[in-house]
């Protein structure tokens, strides 16, 4: 009698439709489903069992769950293998967590998309453009369509690209704006800029290398606003306080060894009486001159002018010819005298110098940087034609019946510059 009473007690709870739908806690279980169980004050007990319970049942149906007590999670079988369905679930925005497939999430009009297969991440902004990419190559790129031509890019080596699509050096920057020129206009679009914007302060970059040794070698540039007045000044240096080469920004003057330039081009040298220029082409050996050049002086600043006075040292500048022999005991045709040679000889070893005096008178290298002339030869003596060439060989006749006390010829010798 107490059993009947038991079963009946259990119908009144349950319903049973014309269907053969089952509810517990419900008489009209729901429409959808075989089974429809509701309660509030208790909940559905499936079979618990352990990883190895589980795994050890037989040819187990599509669908079959359990509570698997060794990881504290319901798994299903999805007709082929075991699948954690629950559990304590990773929340990958306060911790971390493995994803298991492609994942996108969605925000407003932005889109973060993980590519388990690629390997990659990649932020996705509301006009389509990949924002942030992150390949499996290692390749990081920020706006960067395909990555590879991308605004900035890291490869995994470290090198580093802007506008670059795989830059080869640490850093490489192609600039892609509309500047044409420069010097001739404003500059738009530059690569690089470096500033300070703190008012009084300098922008310094540098760079070093080093020895094998170990020894730095290093260089300086930067703009310092103070310098000059605060005219500002730009320097290349190889030592923070250096000024090995500086320009006035004020006025585009240029120093080497000056911090503040006086002129276009301000050189102070290391020696006094010498410019600190050296000209590899132009020496004193220069044999090649320009006629009509005008001569070149410094004044009291050390400025190089055109001298004040070039027309009448050009005027001065000549030189008569050292006294010579010439036999005219005799007569003669087509005699010949070699200036140049006679010239420098006694030039080069004079009879005798004053103290202190160089041993030698300095003398043109060569016969041809000279113009020769003869301004007068005492016509009854030197007759018919008389010539020189461009080396300063004289060639001549001597009448010598004609020959008095005052029997003369001048020679002047012109340096071509």
């Amino acid at each position: 009698m107490k059993k009947q009473f038991y079963t009946l007690a259990a119908l009144l709870v349950m319903g049973i439709t014309a269907n053969a739908q089952v509810g517990i806690g419900t008489v009209t279980p729901d429409a959808s489903s075989m089974l429809d169980i509701k309660s509030t004050t208790a909940g559905f007990l499936m079979p618990r069992m352990t990883t190895a319970n589980r795994t050890a049942i037989a040819s187990p149906a599509a669908g079959l769950q359990v509570f698997d007590t060794t990881t504290n999670t319901i798994w299903f079988f999805d007709g082929t293998a075991w699948v954690n369905s629950g559990g304590t679930a990773t929340n990958i925005y306060t911790s971390n967590g493995t994803l298991s497939g492609n994942r996108s999430v969605n925000m407003a009009d932005k889109n973060l998309q993980f590519n388990s297969t690629t390997g990659t991440f990649v932020i996705n902004t509301a006009a389509g453009t990949q924002a942030f990419t992150q390949t499996g190559a290692g390749v990081f790129g920020i706006d960067a369509p395909n990555v590879s031509n991308g605004r900035f890019v890291v490869l995994e080596n470290g090198n580093v690209g802007i506008g670059k699509t795989l830059p080869a050096y640490n850093l490489s920057i192609v600039n892609n704006g509309t500047a044409t020129s420069i010097g001739g206009g404003a500059v738009t679009n530059n690569a690089l800029n470096i500033s300070n914007p703190t008012g009084g302060r300098s922008v310094v970059a540098s760079m070093s290398a080093f020895t094998t040794g170990g020894v730095a070698k290093e260089i300086y540039l930067g703009i310092n606003p103070n310098l000059n007045s605060d005219a500002g000044t730009f320097t290349l240096t190889r030592n923070a306080g250096g000024v090995d080469m500086t320009m006035d920004l004020s006025n585009g003057n240029v120093g080497i060894g000056v911090g503040a330039p006086g002129n276009k081009l301000h050189v102070t040298s290391a020696s006094a009486s010498t410019s600190g220029i050296r000209m590899t082409n132009l020496t004193n050996t220069v044999t090649t001159k320009t006629a009509n050049a005008a001569t070149l002086g410094v004044d009291a600043n050390g400025d190089i002018v055109i001298a004040s006075n070039a027309a009448s040292t050009a005027a001065k500048n000549f030189i008569y010819m050292p006294s010579i022999a010439i036999d005219v005991s005799a007569n003669v045709t087509g005699a010949t005298k070699n200036l140049y040679s006679l010239y420098s000889a006694q030039f080069t070893t004079p009879k005798a110098a004053s103290t202190g005096a160089p041993a030698a008178i300095p003398v043109l290298p060569a016969a041809t940087d000279f113009y020769y002339y003869v301004t007068y030869a005492d016509p009854a003596v030197f007759t018919g034609a008389m010539t020189i060439d461009a080396s300063g060989v004289l060639t001549y006749n001597v009448t010598a019946s004609a020959v008095t006390d005052a029997t003369f010829i001048n020679i002047v010798l012109v340096p071509k510059n």
